[in-house]
């Protein structure tokens, strides 16, 4: 399978880090899982990329599972379409 860093003609911009990278693909593998949502999330004319957004969820559920103790294995084969729909990011109570 063709990894989206095989693309020549990528624009440029800051490279990445090894984790980065990693990261990065975790969150496909888990997004592939899952079709449907996956064509909920495509961007761009005629749907080439998958919104960012749902990468960045992807990357916070698996994360969440890791840090619980799982293997990524597990954790990859654990989390459910819900569960990445339906994460939220948690708001920061403000000191006043």
């Amino acid at each position: 399978m063709k990894s989206w860093l095989d693309n020549k003609n990528a624009s440029g911009g800051d490279e990445l880090d090894v984790n980065t990278i990693y990261s990065i693909n975790l969150a496909y593998k888990l997004i592939k899982r899952f079709p449907k949502l996956e064509k909920r999330h495509r961007v761009v004319a005629g749907g080439l990329a998958v919104s960012s957004a749902l990468i960045i969820l992807a990357s916070i559920a698996i994360s969440k599972r890791i840090k619980k103790g799982e293997n990524i294995k597990t954790a990859l084969n654990s989390i459910s379409e819900p569960e990445i729909e339906e994460m939220k990011l948690k708001k920061k109570n403000k000191k006043t």
